[in-house]
């Protein structure tokens, strides 16, 4: 009797035994269940600040209507340092892409002035000439004819040339590093290769190597001027011009207003931290501000 009661109790304190560990494993799964659905809705809402932040931007920019002139002065240019939402906060910037250099005039293998301009930027910036070689070649109609070097990428890969949609696709080249792209990045766009320069927000540098002729001490006038007065034609900018820069600049490529735009945002919620750049093109209402793309900013 003893020894059924024994095997009895025995058979009881294993069957507990495995209820509590049952139970446990239930609590560790409802657990992160709880942590998963935590961290989905934490995704989702700093989803949501960014999509925010894209909102503004786009009404930011429809209230300043297209075809006028667009300057750094204005309103839509003025970064948002910090707006409090709750439990954290977004910041943003909007710049304008058309007062950088467009890789994508250098797809057009006969677009001398784009070739010689952006040789120009590379030398001011202490690069290799033979870089901007390879990168008119990397976006050249039907890719770089030497493929070797892409052959021997891990993943081997083929360019297939043409205009680029991001310029961080340039990070596919082997001959251009990590370094030299982010000193490149703030001063080029890649944007229709039949986008003009704004001549009204373009960076010293860029005002220097697309001018023909054109100083970095001259651009920087240049830049003086348009900050106490922003050009209102094409004509008034020429007119600031010497006689021998404005005979040679071709002024179906500059322009005093802009079509396109970058929104970047960050946003902050508990610790985490999410970042998005928003490519943005402006057209004339009822159209309004339209998102060409939108990407992770890392």
């Amino acid at each position: 009797m003893r020894a059924q009661r024994g095997f009895i109790l025995v058979n009881a304190l294993v069957l507990v035994g495995a209820l509590a560990a049952a139970a446990a494993v239930l609590l560790i799964r409802a657990e992160m269940s709880v942590q998963r659905q935590a961290a989905w809705q934490g995704a989702a809402q700093i989803d949501a600040y960014l999509d925010a932040f894209e909102a503004l931007a786009i009404t930011v920019l429809e209230a300043d209507p297209a075809g006028g002139p667009d300057t750094t002065t204005e309103g839509w240019a003025q970064p948002i340092v910090a707006v409090d939402l709750d439990r954290g906060a977004v910041t943003g910037t909007i710049e304008d892409l058309q007062g950088r250099f467009n890789v994508n005039w250098l797809a057009i293998p006969d677009d001398l002035g784009a070739q010689e301009g952006f040789a120009r930027l590379l030398a001011g910036l202490g690069m290799p000439p033979e870089l901007g070689t390879q990168i008119a070649g990397f976006l050249s109609p039907g890719g770089p004819l030497n493929v070797d070097a892409y052959s021997g990428l891990d993943p081997a890969t083929r360019p297939r040339g043409g205009p680029l949609l991001d310029t961080r696709q340039l990070l596919g080249m082997p001959g251009l590093s990590r370094a030299q792209f982010d000193r490149l990045e703030p001063l080029i766009a890649a944007l229709p290769s039949d986008t003009r320069l704004n001549v009204n927000t373009a960076t010293p540098e860029v005002l220097a190597v697309w001018l023909p002729g054109m100083t970095a001490e001259r651009a920087q006038r240049l830049v003086a001027r348009r900050t106490r007065a922003p050009f209102t034609s094409v004509q008034d900018f020429l007119l600031e011009l010497s006689p021998a820069v404005a005979a040679e600049l071709d002024d179906t490529r500059i322009s005093i207003g802009s079509e396109w735009f970058l929104a970047r945002a960050s946003a902050r919620l508990d610790g985490r931290v999410a970042s998005r750049r928003v490519v943005l093109s402006r057209h004339p209402l009822p159209v309004g501000v339209l998102v060409d793309y939108r990407l992770p900013d890392d």
